[in-house]
């Protein structure tokens, strides 16, 4: 019977289009899985950490796993790793010092580091096992890690007279543990009761010149019965040292940088930046140069191939001393995320930035990155020219093949299909793009761009006379002066453009301005500005301190402050001499009322395809909320999703699938909400998923419809079993029917039609239990 239903819904089902979607309600995280800086090996699986994330390679089926707080972990930012194969245990280390215990897949959180009060720096530097217990070094001493009963059982304190030292690695002889420190080595023995005790702590002497007992110690490692650490000399030149009877001495000077010193497989691993050295028992030794641009760590496996954590290449597989594979998983290039632009499928990110002072950062690894669908694709600053700081992308309404990018130094750069095409600065823009002087160089910050509807292209540009451009669909630039509420040239942030063709601008410390040309572009003698304050009468802003601003589909102004959020429910008042002040939304709070959001900075907001608003803050996560503002629909922190950090840094939505981007100063991750922007006509209409299979318990997403249309599901006889009303674009079903019961099998109906009866269409779904 199954399969005849089958045949029947491929037959029937011509409105289905098969799509790569995800689920409503799930999240997928945009790190850069590059810049490696750790590998390690668990079984068939090879761990590699990099600076923004954590992924394995698995050995059996050639596949590449990400691990992140959506998989299950409790953090971000790892920063060590360790396996323990007796218990099967993996212990994650996060930059926090919380810390994670995989074992039987399962996620066993310890956050007993992470909680406890320390002066000074926290930061686990290095993990070793010896019998399931782990030993931590970190910076205030080493701590002791049971894996059996998931408890800490002890804080050694490592110095001199209670001078307690960081421990920056650790490691086992056979009968004493070896403490490399910031301040000598240390040693005590494993068997005595109470190692807590500094004084059971013995600082190794006995340095051969040039070495210094007291020099900053990197890395300690045992190999073929002796202790070798990486230091200093006392003419500050990296070298590896060797304990020998007692004694140390120099055992290898290098010409660079020692990344880290380690034992694999009974086998020396010297790492350099640009070599890797294995020394073997037999004292030979086995270099690898192929390939190696910034080596970090390295280690073998248990078939014998080495790899490589390299901070330009990611991971790297060697065979026999041969490079053979180079496992780099798609992302972003770096985690900065100043701006999240979105058009259609096409999530463009701005890496750039300026400092609180406004100062260019000249950041040069930015460039700018964009998701293509699936694939990501970084443009390095060579790409653009040299430009730094890229801080603002605006795509043509009119040819969505032609972007515009934003320097905050260097002006505004062309591309066609993502290619430079030409950069525009003072002198080709008809002195539209005017410059000014920092540290002898002459800049061009350019703080946002955005299209008109003509296709007009409008910018802002900060400390200037003329602050306010425009690049005309025919490639003529003008430009107009923006005065501050203090009357001084401004810096500026925000900029948009309103139903009635108004530009909005955020004037740094001094609230907004409103321009309006008139339709005029080209005559500034009948051209409006109006500067908004806190003042009644003048905008009634809540604060000066302005950070985001948005228009929904309504047509009213969303502002975003340092005291929550106000709206200009009637832009079109601003320059009929009407009042126009904004007004904060009071929300209900138990038998109180108060302004939404009024503590909180509000960073960004985004408007969905059902005019709900996506709110990003500086310090209390995301939030979304109704059309009015008056209803709390999602509030995701750190706490209870995914979501890398509370501080949301941009927000950007994809109104063809429904995927809310959340950038954060820890990267990027994004969420697939219920709502997408609807047209008014249905279009490519989509089930997802479908059929719908007996293990599947989430919710089933109709995209493609009329904008807010009525939503029936039927099953094959015509009975009702589901009416709804689309967010946008789309349509949400739980699977069940009107008594709460799962639908059974068979295929069910879907009627969608808008208010007025006449765009409608029909959709089939299979259930199969």
């Amino acid at each position: 019977m199954i399969q005849n239903y089958i045949c029947f819904f491929l037959m029937c089902c011509s409105l289905f289009v098969h799509a790569q979607l995800t689920s409503i309600g799930s999240w997928r995280d945009h790190l850069p899985y590059h810049n490696a800086t750790f590998v390690m090996e668990a079984d068939e699986k090879i761990y590699c950490i990099t600076e923004s994330g954590l992924f394995y390679f698995n050995k059996d089926d050639n596949t590449i796993n990400r691990i992140s707080k959506i998989t299950g972990l409790s953090d971000s930012e790892v920063i060590k790793i360790a396996y323990d194969p007796q218990s099967k245990t993996i212990l994650i280390a996060y930059k926090n010092c919380n810390i994670d215990l995989i074992k039987n897949n399962r996620v066993i959180n310890l956050s007993d580091i992470k909680q406890k009060p320390i002066l000074g720096e926290k930061i686990i530097n290095a993990i070793f096992f010896l019998n399931s217990t782990a030993y931590l070094s970190c910076s205030f001493g080493i701590v002791v890690l049971d894996v059996f009963s998931e408890e800490i059982l002890d804080t050694y304190k490592i110095g001199e007279d209670g001078v307690f030292e960081g421990v920056n690695d650790c490691v086992f002889d056979g009968d004493s543990l070896f403490a490399a420190t910031s301040n000598g080595i240390y040693s005590a023995s494993i068997d005595n009761q109470n190692l807590s005790d500094f004084r059971n702590w013995r600082k190794q002497s006995n340095f051969e010149p040039p070495l210094n007992a007291s020099a900053f110690f990197q890395n300690v490692a045992f190999f073929n019965g002796n202790i070798y650490a990486s230091t200093t000399d006392s003419s500050n030149n990296n070298v590896i040292i060797i304990n020998e009877t007692g004694n140390w001495k120099l055992f290898f000077n290098p010409a660079s940088e020692i990344q880290s010193l380690s034992v694999s497989y009974n086998n020396l691993f010297i790492i350099l930046e640009a070599s890797i050295s294995i020394i073997k028992t037999d004292s030979s030794t086995e270099n690898i140069t192929q390939n190696i641009s910034k080596a970090r760590d390295a280690i073998y496996d248990k078939e014998g191939a080495i790899w490589v954590a390299d901070f330009d290449k990611d991971l790297l597989k060697y065979n026999n001393s041969s490079f053979v594979q180079q496992i780099d998983p798609d992302g972003p290039r770096t985690m900065n995320n100043f701006n999240l632009i979105q058009n259609n499928n096409n999530l463009c990110v701005a890496p750039g930035g300026y400092y609180a002072s406004m100062a260019p950062m000249f950041n040069s690894d930015g460039g700018f990155f964009y998701k293509n669908n699936a694939n990501w694709t970084h443009k390095s600053i060579w790409d653009l020219e040299g430009t730094f700081d890229i801080v603002t992308a605006a795509f043509n309404p009119l040819d969505n093949t032609e972007i515009f990018l934003g320097s905050w130094n260097g002006g505004v750069i062309q591309l066609n299909n993502f290619l430079f095409t030409k950069k525009f600065n003072f002198h080709n823009t008809n002195e539209a793009l005017d410059t000014i002087t920092f540290s002898g160089s002459s800049l061009i910050r350019i703080s946002d761009l955005t299209f008109d509807g003509a296709g007009n292209l409008w910018g802002l540009n900060s400390l200037v006379q003329n602050s306010l451009f425009v690049k005309t669909y025919t490639d003529d630039w003008f430009s107009f002066n923006i005065p501050s509420l203090d009357g001084a040239n401004s810096e500026f942030k925000n900029l948009i453009i309103d139903h009635f063709d108004q530009k909005w601008g955020i004037i740094k410390s001094n609230g907004l301005f409103v321009y309006n040309h008139n339709g005029t572009i080209e005559n500034p003698n009948d051209d409006e500005i109006q500067l908004i304050n806190k003042n009644i009468g003048g905008g009634n802003l809540p604060s000066l301190d302005i950070y985001s601003l948005a228009v929904d589909q309504d047509g009213e102004i969303w502002v975003g402050t340092d005291k929550g959020i106000t709206v200009f429910s009637s832009p079109e008042l601003i320059f009929s001499g009407y009042n126009f002040d904004a007004q904060q939304i009071l929300i209900q709070q138990g038998e109180y009322g108060q302004y939404l959001l009024d503590t909180e900075t509000i960073n960004c907001i985004e408007v969905d395809g059902a005019n709900r608003k996506w709110i990003g803050t500086s310090s209390a996560g995301a939030y979304l909320v109704s059309p009015d503002g008056t209803e709390e629909i999602h509030h995701f922190t750190v706490d209870n999703s995914p979501i890398f950090s509370n501080n949301i840094i941009d927000i950007a939505i994809n109104h063809l699938s429904g995927d809310v981007f959340f950038g954060t100063e820890k990267g990027i991750i994004s969420y697939r909400s219920d709502a997408t922007k609807g047209g008014d006509f249905h279009n490519n209409v989509t089930v997802f998923p479908n059929p719908v299979k007996e293990d599947f318990n989430g919710k089933i997403a109709i995209n493609g419809l009329v904008k807010n249309a009525s939503v029936k599901i039927t099953d094959i006889n015509g009975n009702l079993v589901f009416e709804s009303f689309a967010n946008g674009g789309e349509a949400v079903w739980n699977g069940k029917n009107k008594n709460g019961d799962r639908a059974s099998t068979g295929i069910y109906l879907v009627f969608s039609t808008n208010s007025d009866g006449k765009e409608t269409i029909v959709s089939k779904i299979l259930f199969i239990h």
